[in-house]
Order: structure tokens, then sequence, then C-alpha cells
């Protein structure tokens, strides 16, 4: 039975491993076409630019007083 994650292709340290001669870049290329599509498990994710507005407005208003302290 096949691990259902190996460590030694984490992402985190591929780099590494291949580096390091633990794996080499055919058996990284390999393991990513063996990968399961999960594409359809995905959520959109919609950010609303409106709340940039706000968090800008607050900085301004807190930035200094006259005496150059910040409030």
């Amino acid at each position: 039975m096949k691990e259902k994650f190996d460590i030694k292709f984490d992402i985190r340290v591929i780099d590494r491993n291949i580096r390091d001669g633990v794996i080499n870049e055919n058996d990284y290329n390999t393991h990513l076409k063996e990968l399961e599509d999960v594409s359809e498990n995905a959520e959109a994710i919609v950010i609303d630019d409106s709340d940039e507005e706000e968090i800008g407005e607050e900085i301004e208003v807190s930035s200094s007083n006259e005496e150059g302290d910040i409030e």
C-alpha cells in the first residue's frame, strides 16, 4: 500500500532532498504526475476591495499628532 503522504516530496523540503540526492528530479516529476486531481474541491475566495479604503482611513487618522507622537 502506498503511503498517503511521503515527506520526502513535501514542498518545504523538495529542493533540499533533490540537492542532497534523497530523490532525483525524475522521481519528483513522476510523483507530481501521479497526484490525484482534487481541483473540484477548491472554493473561490472573493476579496472585497472596499475594505482596503476603510483600513487606509484608519491608518491616516491614527498616524501622528502635532508633536509627532503616534496616537
